[in-house]
């Protein structure tokens, strides 16, 4: 180049600072830079330098390149077009391989030992174009994601430098990607069976999905492994190995309680025991594997009924379904309200009060019909809402279960949620606007606040009251609610649920009128 060049940045993070940071340093100037909201955005912010979300709406001169680094946006046409010269992404893996997302979390996962990162021509395929500046480097035997995702961070500030070396001189010697030797991961692909550990999984295979779900306190959209026992799912946040031949236990099936050192816990896989020392319940809370083990009366001798190959299978395809909604969900988790609290309230371990209200036939009311029950449900959950806004002052939220929404997580509901918020301070016909946009988007992976810092006191269904749609009586959700209204498949009656006679009383006064009465 025979003059500074004009760039355009575009993606996040601090790896596109430090990038930014060796351009200015060596005469370029960074004329644009397009990212979502975050240290990337400020740091233009703080020097001058126009910003915006996509790099569609970045205005002024042309620029020579546009570098995309740690971008969560696929680029169109147009804006690949942008650059006079050339348009680069920085990918973190040794590209024809791994393309794609959770690049870093596959590499651990399948027990890669090497890996690396490229600078590469960008195409409307992603991932695909020329290489320009790829480096490789080893990986250590107890690699995580997040450790794997730092080398990536260093290799790739490193070998930027030998991109605009290349740049600089008008050396570049692109190559072509090997297509045969390509792997590509979308969002859907994500941690197997929705991490669900399974009789089939051995020990070591277990250890490397623990070391891929390790982000750090980042967001992780990979997934973290579950054990699933007792009707109730815990998470692995880490786990010990210990090899031991099937031969030397051929009375010990995978799933068996077998002697372990210290306060471990040792459950038999193929091959290897896994050695535990806590789990992690869906609502956060850490539980010393022994205390767990006990709660599930599961001594040494004793066998978890591990999952099926085929169970796998059935969570990994409703995670795949459901998955990309998961922003939907954080948000409208993030969102959700408490429900407020009655001053004669039992406490939550005394027996719970139950109503059966018999709905007699009224003209024009029809519950016959799903239609018809559910346009009666969502009146009496507007009602409530009203109630509670005039109490509280502010939107509330109510958690909602149809047949549709439970069908979503069958039949898997330890996993995934059967019951979905929704919060609103508006009246009957934008609530039912707003239930109908939360079933269209499903469920969600029950897991999800464990794995966005956000989300980490959000509110569950036990914080709250839970309208559900024909049901047999009050079924059981995971987690149970504080609160539930129920109204049954034939339509003929209202079954309440509350955690004592003074929100009984106030849900039968707040509801009641909006009852249909006798034709």
């Amino acid at each position: 180049m025979t003059r500074p060049a004009r760039f355009w940045l575009a993606g996040e993070g601090l790896l596109l600072i430090a990038c930014a940071g060796v351009l200015l340093s060596r005469g370029h100037r960074v004329t644009g830079v397009a990212g979502p909201e975050g240290p990337a955005r400020s740091w233009a912010q703080d020097h001058g330098i126009p910003g915006s979300q996509r790099v569609r709406h970045l205005t002024g001169p042309q620029p020579d390149f546009l570098l995309s680094i740690v971008n969560p946006y696929v680029l169109n046409p147009a804006e690949l077009a942008a650059p006079a010269r050339l348009a680069v992404n920085f990918h973190s893996s040794p590209l024809p391989r791994y393309a794609g997302v959770h690049s870093t979390a596959w590499a651990v996962l399948n027990g890669e030992t090497e890996y690396g990162v490229t600078w590469h021509v960008m195409a409307e395929e992603v991932d695909s174009g020329d290489i320009l500046v790829q480096r490789r480097f080893p990986m250590d035997e107890d690699e995580t994601a997040l450790s794997l995702g730092v080398k990536c961070y260093h290799h790739g500030l490193d070998s930027f430098t030998d991109l605009i070396d290349a740049l600089e001189q008008e050396r570049l010697a692109p190559r072509k990607q090997e297509a045969g030797r390509r792997s590509y991961y979308t969002r859907r692909d994500r941690m197997p069976g929705a991490g669900l550990i399974g009789a089939h999984h051995t020990g070591q295979e277990v250890a490397r999905w623990c070391r891929a779900a390790h982000v750090g306190n980042a967001a992780n959209a990979f997934g973290l492994p579950k054990l699933l026992a007792g009707g109730t799912a815990v998470v692995l946040d880490e786990v010990t190995v210990r090899p031991t031949p099937d031969t030397a236990r051929p009375n010990r099936p995978p799933g068996t309680r077998v002697p372990a050192p210290g306060d471990a816990v040792a459950i038999t896989t193929p091959g290897a025991d896994l050695l535990l020392t806590r789990v992690r319940r869906l609502d956060g809370t850490l539980v010393a594997a022994r205390e767990w083990a006990a709660g599930l009366n599961f001594n040494e001798g004793d066998r978890l009924a591990l999952p099926t190959p085929e169970i796998c299978r059935t969570a990994g395809a409703i995670d795949r379904a459901h998955c990309v909604r998961e922003a939907y969900w954080a948000a409208a988790l993030a969102a959700a309200r408490p429900l407020p609290p009655e001053p004669t309230d039992r406490p939550s371990h005394a027996p719970r009060t139950q109503h059966h209200i018999p709905l007699p036939a009224r003209a024009g009311v029809s519950t016959g019909t799903e239609a018809g029950r559910r346009d009666l449900l969502i009146r009496l959950a507007a009602g409530w809402i009203a109630h509670a806004a005039r109490r509280g002052g502010t939107a509330q939220t109510i958690w909602w279960s149809t047949p549709a929404v439970r069908a979503a997580a069958a039949p898997l509901p330890e996993l995934f949620a059967t019951a979905v918020p929704v919060t609103t301070d508006t009246p009957t016909p934008a609530l039912a606007e707003a239930v109908r946009t939360a079933e269209h988007q499903g469920t969600f992976a029950r897991d999800l606040p464990l794995r966005h810092p956000g989300l980490a006191s959000v509110l569950s269904a036990g914080d709250g009251l839970l309208f559900a749609l024909d049901t047999d009586g009050f079924r059981r959700f995971h987690p149970e609610p504080r609160a539930m209204v129920c109204l049954d498949a034939p339509g003929e009656r209202l079954h309440l649920l509350t955690p004592g006679p003074a929100m009984a009383d106030t849900l039968a006064a707040v509801l009641g009128p909006l009852l249909p009465g006798d034709s």
